[in-house]
């Protein structure tokens, strides 16, 4: 039997070396690239500036209406709240997750920033996706093509990966 060139190395890269191949497209899976983030100083000063903002148990929505603005997200997980890197950066981490399985159902033209609070480690996703889904919800943020039942999102053929709430806190 022989083995094709491709898997000489042992490996399932597609090329001989075992490299990936720079010029294939990744397949799209609503990752989160820098594109759909704050990254400036600025950026993020701006939407505070803005003083739109909506408390949570787990976190702080900050908003900033602009017709120039792509639906983008900037996290915050302070020192002074979480004092060791692995705490900020499972809070940071929680909180990009949740924005962005529910990316496709906040409305355009807006940048948020989400503040992190200490409540978000005692809880799970779901709870930072309850708390997310409800501000945009207060602040009227969820567009309308997108329908809400049991805290589930769904819109056309895309679903979130939310557990039904039944009404529990």
């Amino acid at each position: 039997m022989e083995t094709s060139s491709r898997f000489a190395s042992g490996r399932n890269s597609g090329q001989p070396d075992g490299r990936a191949d720079a010029s294939a497209p990744l397949p799209s899976r609503g990752r989160f690239g820098r594109e759909a983030r704050l990254v400036r100083e600025s950026d993020f000063q701006e939407t505070f500036d803005a003083g739109e903002s909506v408390p949570g148990r787990t976190l702080v929505l900050w908003i900033r209406r602009q017709p120039d603005a792509a639906r983008r997200l900037g996290v915050v997980a302070s020192k002074r709240t979480f004092h060791h890197a692995v705490e900020r950066n499972r809070a940071k981490r929680l909180l990009r997750e949740s924005f962005r399985l529910h990316r496709h159902c906040i409305v355009e033209g807006i940048d948020l920033v989400l503040l992190a609070r200490r409540r978000i480690l005692d809880g799970g996703r779901a709870e930072v996706d309850r708390d997310l889904l409800a501000a945009l919800r207060k602040k009227g943020l969820i567009r309308a093509e997108c329908t809400m039942h049991d805290a589930q999102c769904t819109m056309l053929n895309a679903q979130c990966s939310m557990p039904p709430d039944n009404g529990k806190r």
